[in-house]
């Protein structure tokens, strides 16, 4: 996922003396200037806040979120938004062209087995899963079935009520199997179709650093 977000709370600014000198100090040395900084502080007022409004300039984007503004390098943003899927077709160690690792590997489950509790490490059912495996951007219309719950969710409302922000929902990755269903929704969580129980023979785990 992209970390290279800035983040600025709205409260710093809408609680200070001079709401417009902290836009254009902190906005300033990314480029925002005059009018725009003006329009920001004015949507940052209104009655919905500018919640979901954008700006952009030659280099970097700003995004009023519920709590935050987001200020985003526009080259870097397009750069994850035009990666292509990446296909996993067995056990081993794949090296992806952003600098993120994934590791799989199959393993006998055994009784003692106790599931990582890490973020960036899930263990499933392998043989609930079918290679080859993608690892690929969220998509419009993708649904999975979160852990825990009953039935599927749309990824897009999963999302919001985990109040993801603008750049979280645009940069986030998924795993899926060879039948396209989402597997894990990556650093939050996996699917209830593939989880581990009582009979489950051979432990698939994945590892993203």
């Amino acid at each position: 996922s992209y970390r290279k977000v800035i983040y600025i709370p709205k409260v710093s600014v809408m609680n200070a003396p001079s709401p417009e000198f902290i836009l254009h100090k902190e906005l300033g040395r990314y480029g925002f200037h005059g009018n725009v900084i003006d329009d920001i502080c004015e949507s940052l007022f209104s009655q919905d806040r500018g919640v979901g409004k954008i700006w952009k300039n030659e280099d970097y984007m700003i995004v009023i979120d519920r709590e935050q503004l987001l200020i985003s390098n526009i080259k870097d943003l397009n750069n994850i938004q035009e990666q292509r899927a990446f296909r996993l077709p067995e056990e081993g160690i794949y090296n992806m062209d952003e600098g993120t690792q994934i590791k799989i590997r199959i393993f006998s489950h055994m009784g003692d087995f106790m599931p990582s509790k890490e973020s960036q490490c899930i263990t499933l059912d392998a043989e609930k899963v079918s290679f080859p495996l993608t690892y690929r951007l969220v998509k419009e219309g993708d649904r999975f079935h979160p852990f825990g719950m009953k039935g599927s969710k749309l990824l897009s409302d999963y999302m919001t009520d985990r109040k993801f922000d603008y750049i979280q929902k645009k940069t986030q990755h998924v795993l899926t199997d060879s039948k396209g269903e989402i597997i894990w929704l990556i650093g939050e969580r996996t699917s209830e179709k593939t989880k581990i129980t009582e009979t489950t023979k051979k432990i698939l785990e994945v590892i993203i650093k």
